[in-house]
Formats: C-alpha cells, structure tokens, sequence
C-alpha cells in the first residue's frame, strides 16, 4: 500500500492544481470591464496581450487536464487522454464565454472561444514534445 503522502502527491495534487487553475481562469473572466482596465497598460497591443493570455491560459489548462488523468490512469491511452483533456478543456471554454455574458463590460463571443481551442490544440504538440515527454517523467516520479 502506498503512503498517504505519496498518494496526495501522486493522485490529488494534479487534480487540486488543475480545479486551482480553472479558478484562477473564472477569477479573470468575473473581473468586470477588465477590456479598458488593460487598455490603459498595454495601449495598441491590448487586444494581443488579451488574446495571448486567452491562449496560455488554455494550453495550460489543457496539461493540467492531461496530468490529471494520466494521474488517475497511468496505463491511460494517450489519445484518449488528449481526447478527454481536449474536451473538458474547450466546454470549460464555452462555460468561460457564458459566464462571461453575466459580467458588465465584458461579452461572450465565439471568437475568444475559438482563440481559447487554439490554446488547447496548442498544448497538443507540446505534450508529446521532449520537453513535454520529461516533464511528465519528472512529475510521474513524485
């Protein structure tokens, strides 16, 4: 049997940092008439910073999601893997633009949503890259 601490780093921490990290994604999508707040920080690359903040934060998500279910599957099949991280991934997308239709200030539009998947697809190759391939080895070891 495996000690409780082995068993909260290997099979909880992934799920609490990935619940954590959709929090903190909810977090920015509730900040009211955040689109002027950045505005006045970032000027004529606002809309660029927004929309690469779009894609990191749904390529790491998307990991994070991978991570997850690797942690509760070790003998999980990569693509089906990537199948469930994509999918819960990009309906928490959709859910983020709904919610985001509540907010004043802000809008729910199928554009962000689509910069959102772009995120997801792009965390795709990274996951089966080297780096992707150590890191996991890394975490996998924990």
């Amino acid at each position: 049997m495996e000690p409780a601490q082995n068993i909260f780093v290997r099979r909880i921490l992934p799920w609490l940092a990935t619940a954590l990290w959709m929090l903190i994604i909810w977090c920015f999508s509730s900040q009211p008439h955040s689109g002027a707040v950045t505005q006045h920080y970032f000027g004529s690359v606002n809309v660029l910073v927004r929309k690469m903040a779009h894609v990191s934060e749904y390529t790491i998500l998307f990991l994070l999601l991978c991570w997850s279910l690797k942690s509760t599957d070790a003998k999980l099949h990569p693509a089906k893997m990537v199948f469930l991280a994509f999918s819960v991934a990009f309906f928490y997308a959709l859910s983020d633009e709904c919610h985001q239709s509540f907010v004043p200030g802000r809008s729910a539009t199928l554009f962000d949503a689509s910069v959102d998947c772009l995120g997801i697809c792009l965390g795709v190759p990274i996951l089966f890259s080297s780096f992707g391939r150590r890191i996991f080895a890394v975490i996998g070891r924990s």
